[in-house]
């Protein structure tokens, strides 16, 4: 492949390169026109106006579509971002904000310019940013070699309020409005409905799957039972807010049937579904609260509790 058009041999490495990566996760390709060769939507030297970005109902589907993202490695330079969009302007522009909705979205700065200097936040909103590859620390202005146009937008950006936008909202940032959940005793296996209000102030959702947890830890032997739900069929990445949205989520689950008798608290773990990093901390999502998160297991606190007893010990009560 080459800067303006994908190869047959490039098609053949990118498809080859497909094959390896796991169904959930994403590949990206350096430009918007490539994902057009890719799915066969090209027309000649015009915009292929057959081009369907994923969707709400197509997105996290498996398919190759659903999986391909992009690479911006010249963000912002112009409102082209120095041919990331070629030479179609805003379909190809209106193309990229409505399939990086749901897709992965990163990329670097290759110059500093004007537009990216007073541009840079809010074109990483517009195009639903997930990461973004910062070459160098704008407090000192230390840069790779190659790259000193970081040191003169990265100060701009810290200067203007820019640089905490980014650092607060690339990706999602997930917060808790209010949760509504049973109180009492209950019995392992009884119904466990709960109602969490939450909000993603981010410029995306979720891209990777993500296990959503009800856990019940004993406050006297520190015991953990927990309830995974799968709210979507689609590892949660639907279910949780998306970008700048406000949702309430009703988790209809039980009580683990081989919970002991005791008084749990209650928590919201947003694990890792890998079962080798699972458990790590580092790799389950903090919501945004303060004074919620626990830094030692990753989970959540609802600041709840209940007490389990179990059916025996309620039929002994009764009789007594």
């Amino acid at each position: 492949f080459y800067w303006g058009k994908l190869t047959t041999h490039g098609k053949e490495l990118y498809n080859k390169l497909y094959s390896f990566i796991p169904a959930s996760r994403f590949m990206l390709m350096r430009y918007p026109r490539w994902k057009y060769a890719m799915m066969g939507w090209e027309n000649g030297n015009n915009f292929p106006t057959n081009a369907q970005p994923v969707t709400a109902a197509t997105a996290f589907n498996g398919s190759q579509q659903a999986r391909l993202g992009f690479y911006d490695d010249n963000f912002a330079g112009d409102i082209n971002h120095y041919g990331f969009f070629n030479s179609w302007e805003e379909p190809e522009r209106q193309f990229t904000e409505a399939d990086s909705k749901y897709t992965l979205m990163r990329g670097e700065l290759s110059a500093s310019t004007d537009f990216n200097k007073e541009n840079g936040a809010t074109e990483m909103a517009k195009y639903h940013f997930t990461t973004f590859h910062a070459l160098g620390n704008y407090e000192t202005g230390s840069v790779l070699v190659g790259y000193d146009g970081w040191a003169e937008t990265a100060p701009y950006w810290g200067q203007t309020g820019q640089y905490d936008q980014m650092t607060k909202k690339l990706g999602y940032r997930f917060s808790l409005i209010s949760a509504t959940l049973p109180s009492g005793s209950f019995s392992p296996g009884a119904a466990f409905n709960l109602t969490i209000n939450m909000t993603n102030s981010g410029w995306s959702g979720i891209v990777n799957p993500r296990n959503f947890e009800i856990v019940f830890r004993n406050t006297t032997t520190n015991a953990v039972y927990r309830k995974a739900y799968d709210g979507d069929g689609k590892g949660n990445r639907m279910f949780l807010p998306r970008d700048s949205e406000t949702k309430t989520l009703n988790v209809n689950t039980t009580i683990p049937n081989n919970i002991a008798n005791g008084t749990y608290a209650v928590f919201l773990h947003l694990a890792d579904p890998y079962p080798s990093i699972h458990d790590r901390p580092e790799y389950s999502i903090r919501l945004a609260n303060t004074g919620i998160w626990e830094p030692a297991t990753g989970f959540n606190k609802l600041n709840h509790s209940i007490t389990i007893i179990r059916s025996e010990e309620r039929r002994v009560g009764k009789e007594c």
